[in-house]
Order: structure tokens, then sequence, then C-alpha cells
């Protein structure tokens, strides 16, 4: 699923022309192009996305809280069944490509057996994030404008892949305390903070009450036109970094998805504002 939805974004960005010959122009639009590139009339909201910001907290909390803290013998072993279930469905590669051994037993069976009952350094990091993306999808952004259902949907697939997968990547509860360890932690909660700061800057534009689309100007914008994308990337590169190798998934994917987003919004700025680029 990780690697249909990243080639999928890689897809539609190369694939313009295609549509373009095959004069499927108009589908092409609607597919493609959300929030201030999109030139379809259609869609839904982007002011949406607080939708599954609120899915992606509830889901993870619910994950959190039965795999590393939930006593009651009876619901936690049932619920862990059900999620060992999704985690395999959802990783079907990782679970069939690993040969167990006296030494190394398969991943089913180290989930099984697990015993930590502590949320790891990363997983509040992750959730943290999500929190702050719920609270500036709802008190801070001013979006006005629209994304198609695929965008829509794609964010809940997302989000619903996201602690599966930090799950299967079997997070160790305490961090190695390293130079190593603490630059990346430093790094991820900068990645957040810039991330937090830039949406703030983007939505100021809009304090008083316009809703045309201004060039934002100052800072790292002034080096970055989309650094609430840069800081994205960044963040969830961290968190692969002090995760392990598996959580390169969501990070592959961010990385394709928000590239795609900052080279549009480029262009979009380009032809919009082409005495200031």
């Amino acid at each position: 699923l990780w690697t249909v939805m990243s080639a999928s974004c890689l897809f539609l960005y190369f694939s313009e022309r295609i549509f373009r010959l095959t004069g499927n122009q108009k589908l092409y639009n609607e597919l493609a192009y959300f929030g201030k590139t999109r030139m379809a009339q259609t869609g839904v909201p982007k002011a949406w996305f607080k939708h599954f910001y609120i899915f992606a907290v509830i889901w993870t909390i619910f994950w959190f809280l039965i795999w590393f803290k939930y006593s009651d013998p009876v619901i936690s072993e049932t619920v862990n069944l059900i999620q060992i279930a999704l985690l395999a469905l959802s990783n079907y590669i990782l679970y069939q490509s690993t040969e167990p051994s006296f030494w190394n037993p398969h991943i089913m069976i180290r989930l099984l057996l697990k015993e930590s009952e502590f949320v790891p350094t990363t997983g509040i990091l992750i959730l943290i994030h999500l929190l702050q993306r719920l609270y500036e999808s709802i008190f801070i952004q001013k979006s006005v404008s629209k994304m198609s259902v695929v965008h829509y949907m794609v964010g809940y697939a997302f989000y619903f892949l996201l602690p599966l997968q930090y799950i299967s990547s079997e997070p160790e509860t305490n961090l190695e305390s390293s130079l190593y360890t603490y630059v990346l932690l430093a790094g991820a909660i900068l990645a957040m903070i810039g991330q937090h700061l830039s949406i703030r800057k983007m939505a100021s534009l809009r304090n008083d009450g316009s809703i045309g689309h201004k060039l934002p100007r100052g800072g790292i914008f002034n080096l970055v036109c989309s650094p609430h994308y840069t800081f994205e990337i960044l963040f969830y590169f961290f968190i692969w970094l002090l995760t392990g190798s598996r959580m390169i998934f969501p990070f592959i994917f961010t990385l394709c998805n928000q590239s795609v987003s900052a080279i549009w919004t480029l262009k979009f700025y380009r032809l919009k504002f082409p005495d200031e680029m």
C-alpha cells in the first residue's frame, strides 16, 4: 500500500503530458491538483484536512493505549490479535519474508510476546506531531481552496497505515543515549516547530479577511517557497532514522507527496507572481 501511494504521487506528477495528449487534461486537473494550485471547481474543501487529523489522533491513541498500556488480559489479548492481523495485512511482505529461527523468532511471535508497558519516545513524538497538525487545521489555517476526493481519501489511508507501520517497526522503548540520537531528536522537534511557524506565517496573510492568494515572504520563505512541506519531510526523515528501517515507507510517501505539492506550488507562484519570483 505504501508503494502504491508513493508511486501514484510520482505518476500524477510525470503523467500530465499523457493526460493532455489523450484529451484528459480536465481529469488530470481533478485528480492531481489541490489547494491554491487546484483549477477544478469541484471537490471538497481543503479545510476538511481536519477530518483526517481527528481520525489520525484517535486511531493512533487507540493503538498506543491498547498496544503499550492496556493490561486487562482478555480484552488486551483479543484486541492485540486483531491488531496483529491488521499489521500482517498492511505489511504482508515483511510478515512473509522474515525467516524464523531459535535466535531470531518470527515477527509475529515477537509481537505476541511483547512486554513493553510504555509508549516509546518516537511514538510520543508522532502523537505530538499529529496533535499539532490537528490544532493548526482547526485554529490557525484559513484555507478557502478545494481538494479532490482522491486527496481526501489518501489522507485517511496515510494516517490509517502510520500507526500500523510504526508498531511493525518494533520501536525501542528507550532510545540509545548518544550524540547521534540527541541530534535526531532535536531535528524532529525543530522540524515540528519550523512547520508550525511556517503555517502561522501563511495564515497571517489572511488576517485582513482577504481570500485571494498572496506570496508569503520573510524568514525561511525567502529561501523556500513551501517550507511547511519541507519540515514535514524532515520530521518523518528523523523519525525513520530514530525508529528503524521499516519506518522508511511513511518517509518515502511523505517525500513523494510533499515534494510534488511543493513543485506545483512553485509553478503556481511563478505564474501568479512572475515579477516577485
